[in-house]
């Protein structure tokens, strides 16, 4: 991949992959899962569902709540310059056995699991990996967006490989630092700035929270710890009225966003 295709991965709108959602199932005689292909409307029988899948629904039944993915389709009306929208959905349902009144997946041990303490680690040490000041979105004399990314990227490769290096002193956890003025923005300079910046805020924030799940997923398999920090600098301000406080900037709504599409995944 090139680093334009790369940047505008990093860039572009969130899209459904419509590929994924196609129909299939799998059941060992006892549990498994059965997945729509797209739909507008949820399925309205599911006695009709198991038997369109190959079942017999007084042999297997669905239990649970469906898995909904839902996701916006926008496409141009043919001969016109206009648009048109609508949802779709793709379901996930879990099948058993006859008789079976519980869910194949046990979540009550999903969540003890996710609430046990962190392990211990593999050594009594931390090593940090720490990106600060990228400023994403300025152009300069050394280039702009894509050579930001494409150094950042460089050294992330670079950490991983001195991880190894490191890692048999003993390394429970590592800590990705980003100590400030991740974006260009708008704030900085009364607004001044942004006659040489050349992403907008949205997409600004959008190449650097993927930049940041690029880093942890880099960092997860290697230790039992990995830490986001981040600190707002004057760029990543987000506003300067009266309401404002520290927090409030796109490093931290970025970290925040990161967070959450951890917790969900």
């Amino acid at each position: 991949m090139s680093l334009e295709d790369k940047l505008e991965d990093l860039k572009a709108y969130p899209q459904a992959d419509e590929t994924k959602y196609q129909p299939k199932t799998e059941f060992d005689g006892t549990t498994g899962y059965l997945q729509t292909g797209v739909l507008k409307e949820a399925p309205a029988d599911y006695a009709e569902l198991l038997t369109q899948f190959g079942y017999n629904p007084e042999v297997v039944q669905i239990v649970g709540h469906p898995r909904v993915s839902k996701w916006q389709q926008r496409a141009r009306i043919r001969g016109t310059s206009e648009y048109e929208t609508c949802w779709l959905s793709a379901f996930k349902f879990q099948i058993a056995a006859k008789g079976s009144t519980s869910a194949p997946t046990d979540l009550e041990a999903i969540a003890k699991r996710a609430k046990k303490e962190p392990k211990t680690g593999a050594g009594p040490h931390w090593m940090v990996f720490q990106a600060g000041d990228l400023q994403i979105g300025k152009r300069s004399r050394d280039g702009a967006t894509e050579q930001i990314v494409e150094r950042y990227f460089q050294s992330l490769e670079a950490s991983v490989q001195e991880f190894k290096a490191l890692k048999k002193h003993g390394i429970e956890g590592i800590q990705i630092s980003m100590p400030g003025d991740m974006c260009e923005g708008n704030q900085s300079q009364a607004g001044q700035n942004l006659w040489l910046t050349q992403e907008t805020i949205t997409e600004q924030g959008r190449i650097l929270r993927r930049l940041m799940m690029a880093t942890v997923e880099a960092f997860a398999p290697l230790v039992d710890q990995v830490l986001l920090t981040v600190v707002n600098g004057n760029h990543d301000q987000a506003q300067r009225q009266q309401n404002t406080y520290p927090g409030d900037g796109w490093a931290t709504e970025s970290a925040i966003t990161v967070a959450d599409a951890l917790a969900l995944n």
